[in-house]
């Protein structure tokens, strides 16, 4: 019995580190292909994965059918509270987005108005 739990532990671990690795690809890929464009804006707000490690940045939100979203600008200077920017967001997952300035320039056209 404590040999399958493990075995199922193991598992479990495994899934995860590869959802963590590979979700961010998808995710991406799938902006890329099918994102589109709106514009928000940078609110007094901080996100930061490792708090401890990393200098946090702004969050940013934009509206997509009456609803609010937001995510992590990337933006780390303070004083740009307010400011506008161009975000890329999945129509059908709106929570699946992105500012323009995570991708390479080329890797989608985008016209934020």
């Amino acid at each position: 019995m404590k040999r399958k739990i493990g075995k199922y532990l193991f598992l479990a671990c495994v899934l995860f580190i590869v959802y963590a690795l590979l979700g961010t690809v998808i995710k991406v890929s799938l902006l890329k292909a099918k994102g589109k464009c709106t514009k928000g804006v940078l609110i007094p707000e901080l996100s930061s994965f490792a708090h401890r490690y990393t200098k946090a940045s702004l969050v940013y939100e934009f509206t997509y059918e009456g609803k609010t979203y937001s995510g992590n600008s990337l933006e780390k200077d303070t004083s740009k509270v307010g400011d506008s920017v161009c975000i890329v967001y999945l129509p059908s997952f709106p929570s699946i987005s992105r500012p323009m300035t995570y991708f390479n320039t080329g890797d989608i056209n985008c016209s934020c108005k």
